[in-house]
């Protein structure tokens, strides 16, 4: 029985390995798109940041640590914001300037 269970692991991975070979040769690998082009370690510092206050206040609920994550929160937005908003600015001059050359 563990010999029928071990052809059986070995037949599926020869299966498997196939049709991931067969599927990178006609599909062939695309590059991921970043979806956050404007995220940056800043932004993601100010998240981390931001998390843990939220999990103190979560653990220990004090009007001192609700405001200090309520703070760190609107100051990790704003960082966000801020950071997509000239990412934004950026790509707009980007493409009126490619208009431009034409």
């Amino acid at each position: 029985m563990a010999e029928e269970h071990q052809d059986i692991n070995t037949e599926w991975q020869q299966i498997k390995d196939s049709v991931l070979n067969a599927a990178t040769e006609v599909i062939q690998n695309e590059n991921k798109k970043l979806w956050n082009e404007w995220w940056n370690d800043e932004c993601r510092k100010a998240m981390e940041e931001k998390n843990l206050a939220r999990m103190k206040c979560i653990n220990r609920r004090t009007s001192i640590n609700q405001n200090d994550y309520m703070q760190k929160r609107k100051i990790a937005n704003g960082i966000c914001k801020r950071k997509k908003r000239e990412w934004l600015n950026d790509k707009i001059k980007q493409i009126e300037e490619a208009n431009r050359q034409n």
